[in-house]
């Protein structure tokens, strides 16, 4: 079972392009979100076009490094 924070988190980039940073917020909570029903995120550097799928254990290893 997945919850659809996952498949609704694909339509974010199509929600929120030429969007003020304060009005990006409300287009994402539009969705309700429950970040912590998904366990994986894709990234995109705009420069340089890489893709980096961060895994269920990466972010959490990134998390607590920042926590620090």
């Amino acid at each position: 079972m997945r919850a659809p924070t996952y498949q609704n988190l694909q339509g974010v980039p199509g929600m929120i392009k030429d969007q003020m940073i304060a009005d990006m917020t409300i287009s994402l909570g539009s969705i309700d979100p429950c970040f912590s029903c998904t366990d994986r995120m894709e990234t995109i550097d705009i420069r340089t076009g890489e893709t980096k799928v961060w895994s269920h254990e990466e972010l959490i290893r990134l998390t607590k490094k920042n926590l620090r």
